[in-house]
């Protein structure tokens, strides 16, 4: 690492371990030939050591994946007659996807530098995913056609959050405001272009020349205004609902019509809070909006 004259360096290894581990449990009973019940449990963990996101020299990385999930499942199969059978079926995944960062929060970072800065410039994010499913499918039987429909729809509940750009972030470097400091290429006797750039980023990194500074500000309810501080956090809603209908006709011996139709819809997705600027059908014309 650098040239091997003013600047060297060395490589650091970090722990990059991975923990998964999962539990699964089913159920079935037969209460009666006209009722059967069926569930399903499910728990999962996945923890992973994150060395590829951090700067720094630590044998362990401030930044993890601690993620797990509940994924669970019910169904229950009523055959009230010989040609009629119903089938409701539900369940959710529940799971949690953070990118944790062990420490306190800096109060503010400083980057550019020409050598590595020790101090983890990584902030946490990550989401929280719960999804449900409920389904309801029957199947009758009559005569020379074979009919099932039913009626099926999932529901999406998406918090994600970051804190990525909440702490002000200071970039050194020399650029035209830095003047009269900063060497342009012939100013060094005997170094060039890229001689010349390291030269500039030693200078920027030993006086503290700040080249640029930044700040994300976010808001925490529609009244807030611009919060230092705040997460950028957001519940997000998606909802998609279907209906079906099909009937398998059997014509004649040698001949079977299927004729079915099926209709889904997929509202739009919802901000819970109303924290973002989404787009608005106007006058029903897509094509105009």
């Amino acid at each position: 690492m650098g040239d091997g004259l003013n600047s060297t360096g060395y490589q650091f290894n970090a722990r990059s371990n991975i923990r998964r581990d999962s539990v699964l449990g089913r159920v079935d009973y037969n209460l009666s030939p006209k009722h059967v019940f069926s569930g399903t449990y499910r728990w999962n963990r996945d923890n992973d050591d994150r060395p590829d996101v951090f700067t720094g020299f630590n044998t362990v990385p401030p930044v993890s994946n601690m993620n797990h999930a509940n994924l669970f499942s019910g169904s229950w199969r009523w055959t009230p007659n010989s040609n009629l059978t119903n089938q409701l079926r539900g369940g959710g995944n529940l799971a949690y996807l953070p990118f944790d960062v062990s420490g306190t929060t800096p109060s503010y970072l400083v980057t550019g530098t020409l050598f590595t800065d020790p101090q983890n410039t990584f902030l946490p994010q990550g989401r929280t995913e719960h999804t449900f499913n409920l389904e309801d499918n029957a199947s009758w039987v009559h005569g020379n056609h074979s009919l099932t429909f039913g009626a099926q729809t999932q529901q999406d509940r998406i918090i994600p959050y970051n804190y990525g750009g909440i702490v002000p972030s200071y970039t050194l470097g020399v650029f035209s405001a830095n003047q009269p400091y900063g060497y342009n290429v012939g100013d060094i006797p005997g170094a060039d272009a890229v001689d010349t750039n390291t030269a500039n980023q030693l200078l920027g990194t030993l006086a503290g020349l700040v080249q640029s500074a930044s700040q994300t500000y976010n808001i925490t309810s529609k009244t807030s205004g611009f919060v230092a501080g705040a997460p950028q956090t957001q519940h997000l809603l998606f909802n998609t609902y279907a209906l079906y209908v099909s009937d398998t006709w059997k014509l004649r011996r040698n001949l079977t019509a299927v004729i079915g139709v099926r209709y889904d819809y997929f509202p739009p997705v919802q901000e819970q809070n109303g924290l973002l600027i989404e787009p608005q059908l106007i006058n029903n014309d897509p094509v105009a909006t």
